[in-house]
C-alpha cells in the first residue's frame, strides 16, 4: 500500500498578530492547536467486500499543528490505525501503521507525482471562508506509473500558516498550492479507483501545543520508506 501526501516546511517563526473573528482577542496569525475530521467513504468497489475502508484508512482523524510541523493521528473506533508525522528542519513525512513494528519515513522535496491544480469556489466551512481547489496527481515513476488521484480540497486562510514552511514540499504540489491558500484544509474530498472519501472537520481549537505532542514514539525503530512494498 502506498502512502499518501499530507502537509507543511522550514523553520521561521514570525511572532505578528491579527484579531481573529470572534471578538476582537488577539491571535498568533499563523494557526496552532487541533482539528479534528469526520472521515466517510463512498463509491466503495468490490475490491472491499471483505473489509470496509474505514477499518484501513480510519473514520476519524485528530490533526495537531504548530510552526509547520505536525501531528495526523487517524482512528477507526477509537483505535489508532496510523499516524503521520511532519519534521520540517528534516523535510521529513514519518509514518506509523498499525501492525508494523517500525515508523518510516521519506523526504517531501522528492515526489514521484506530476501535480495540477485550479481554483474552482469558495465556501464557508465551521463559519470560516475557504477556497477549494480541485487537485489532480498522476504517478509517474516506478511500476505504478500512471495511476492517478483526484481530490477536492477545502483551505481556509482563517487558519493561516507561512507558505515558506512548505518551499521544498515538492510532494503533492504543496509548494505551489500553499502560496495560493495560505492556510490549512477544512474539507479533503480524495476520489480514487475504488473509493471516494471525504475528511470534513467537525472543531477547530486554537491551543498551545507542547513538543512533546508532536514527538515522534521513541519504542520503535525507524527506517527509510520502501516504494516496493
Amino acid at each position: 500500500m502506498k502512502t499518501c501526501s499530507l502537509l507543511p516546511i522550514l523553520i521561521l517563526i514570525i511572532c505578528s498578530c491579527s484579531f481573529n473573528k470572534s471578538g476582537g482577542k488577539k491571535v498568533n496569525s499563523y494557526f496552532e492547536g487541533k482539528i479534528y475530521y469526520d472521515i466517510t467513504y463512498s463509491n466503495i468497489k468490490e475490491i472491499f467486500k471483505n473489509i470496509h475502508p474505514a477499518e484501513i484508512l480510519g473514520d476519524r482523524a485528530v490533526f495537531t499543528y504548530k510552526e509547520g510541523n505536525y501531528n495526523n493521528e487517524v482512528f477507526y473506533n477509537d483505535a489508532l490505525v496510523m499516524a503521520i508525522y511532519r519534521i520540517k528542519e528534516e523535510d521529513r513525512l514519518y509514518l506509523q501503521f498499525k501492525g508494523k513494528d517500525t515508523i518510516e519515513y521519506y523526504h517531501t522535496y522528492n515526489t514521484a507525482y506530476s501535480t495540477e491544480f485550479t481554483i474552482q469556489k469558495t465556501k464557508r466551512i465551521l463559519d470560516y471562508e475557504c477556497i477549494e481547489l480541485t487537485i489532480h496527481s498522476k504517478l509517474s515513476e516506478n511500476e505504478y506509473s500512471g495511476e492517478e488521484l483526484n481530490s477536492k480540497v477545502t483551505f481556509s486562510k482563517d487558519l493561516a500558516v507561512n507558505p515558506i514552511w512548505y518551499k521544498n514540499f515538492h510532494d503533492g504540489g504543496l509548494d505551489r498550492i500553499y502560496k495560493i491558500t495560505d492556510g490549512l484544509p477544512l474539507r479533503i474530498e480524495k476520489i480514487k479507483g475504488v473509493y471516494t472519501s471525504i475528511e470534513l472537520a467537525n472543531k477547530v481549537e486554537r491551543i498551545d501545543i507542547g513538543k512533546e505532542e508532536l514527538s515522534l514514539p521513541t519504542d520503535k525503530p525507524i527506517k527509510e520508506f520502501d516504494y516496493g512494498n
